[in-house]
């Protein structure tokens, strides 16, 4: 097994077990593995790399891996409870320093809560928003601003009824 299409034989041979002995992380892992990552993950990651005249390899696609992370890896080694990647961590742990952080890799996001704070864009959703021409009943509006200022984070619901009130604002669109 040693390019992606052999991938496939794992998946053969889950089907050949008992089905109440494959737990649902097992299963789950098992469906991300031959589709989320192939028709998504690896496609991004392949588009973008090309487009950039790069090489990237993924390493823990190693076939040596995916065979250990299959057959051998108990299922409450890889997650539990909101606890994940158990034994890569733990791995890590021999080999890093210590003063290593592990959940470093986060998700990109935008700091909508901390923009409604002060500033620019926290004028122009207030001024968007509580606009006498926006869509939206004022009462609800004035609720939501005032709870976000209170500490409750509405933020991206703030933020998404702004471009939607802009949206319609800029192309003209009567009231719903």
């Amino acid at each position: 097994m040693k390019n992606f299409q052999d991938y496939n034989s794992i998946y053969h041979q889950t089907k050949n077990r008992h089905v109440s002995n494959i737990d649902i992380i097992y299963k789950a892992t098992l469906k991300d593995f031959l589709n989320y990552l192939p028709n998504d993950i690896l496609v991004k990651v392949d588009r973008s790399s090309m487009a950039n005249s790069l090489e990237i390899r993924a390493p823990f696609l190693d076939y040596r891996i995916i065979e250990f992370a299959f057959n051998q890896l108990p299922s409450n080694q890889k997650v539990s409870g909101n606890e994940n990647k158990i034994f890569l961590k733990k791995l890590a742990n021999k080999i890093l320093p210590n003063e290593f952080d592990y959940d470093r890799k986060q998700g990109f996001s935008v700091p909508i809560k901390s923009w409604l704070e002060k500033g620019p864009f926290r004028e122009l959703v207030w001024s968007v928003l509580t606009d006498k021409k926006c869509m939206f009943n004022p009462k609800m509006i004035n609720t939501l601003l005032h709870s976000q200022d209170r500490g409750y984070n509405n933020s991206e619901r703030l933020f998404s009824l702004t471009i939607l009130e802009m949206w319609r604002s800029d192309y003209g669109i009567a009231e719903l």
